[in-house]
């Protein structure tokens, strides 16, 4: 199955379909490493410690992790690591992306801290 590519400007949509039908979006996509980097260059809302050449050797464990989650102001909430690892590494990756959430769900997503054990 040929899943789609995930852009700037599908997320654009998806996140204004989101808002229009009042639900969360969830889908499959393909993203280059060049979208990935935009991604993070354009729709990442704050700037932390976190070294992304340290995560870059991570390709696999990266790509088998959670959904890369969109707010309805259309900045990444969560999947920083996994847009990152396939910026740093050129590899094409397949992710779930899913679009419509509270954008002031990102004060609780990830904070950049460590998570208590």
């Amino acid at each position: 199955m040929d899943y789609p590519e995930l852009t700037l400007s599908v997320i654009d949509e998806q996140v204004a379909r989101a808002a229009r039908e009042g639900r969360i979006i969830a889908q499959p996509y393909v993203i280059t490493p060049e979208a990935a980097a935009r991604v993070l260059a354009e729709r990442v809302a704050r700037d932390d410690d976190d070294d992304p050449g340290k995560r870059a050797g991570k390709l696999r464990d990266q790509l088998a992790m959670s959904p890369v989650l969109f707010g309805l102001d259309g900045l990444l909430l969560d999947g920083r690591h996994c847009l990152t690892t396939i910026a740093w590494t050129g590899v094409t990756g397949m992710l779930l992306a899913r679009f419509g959430h509270d954008p002031a769900a990102r004060l609780t997503i990830d904070t950049g801290k460590a998570r208590p054990s």
